[in-house]
């Protein structure tokens, strides 16, 4: 599984395979099950699926002080911004944007 590394101190990104064709896409969440190192050792943080139901419209702005998130942006495109509140970080203050879709 292909990991990008950010700017920011322990924030990786691990983009998803997704298989489609005429009929429709298939996204395996989780490949490799529970062997897959998003879901060991921490189990399941959140699951968040972005569904577009119009352009340039944002929802969903929030924050978390630690956390381990696996987000899907199943239609459309999204922006995910990522910004290193932690004081004591090397990298703090630092903003890493990602735009995904499919």
């Amino acid at each position: 599984m292909e990991v990008i590394k950010t700017e920011i101190e322990g924030l990786e990104i691990r983009p998803q395979k997704i298989v489609g064709d005429h009929r429709g896409w298939l996204l395996e969440m989780f490949p490799g099950g529970m062997s897959n190192p998003a879901v060991q050792p921490w189990g399941f943080g959140n699951l968040c699926a972005s569904v577009a139901t119009g352009k340039h419209i944002p929802r969903g702005g929030h924050y978390h002080y630690h956390d381990h998130e696996i987000s899907i942006t199943l239609t459309g495109s999204a922006l995910w911004l990522f910004y290193d509140f932690r004081k004591d970080s090397l990298t703090h203050g630092k903003i890493v944007g990602l735009v995904t879709g499919v």
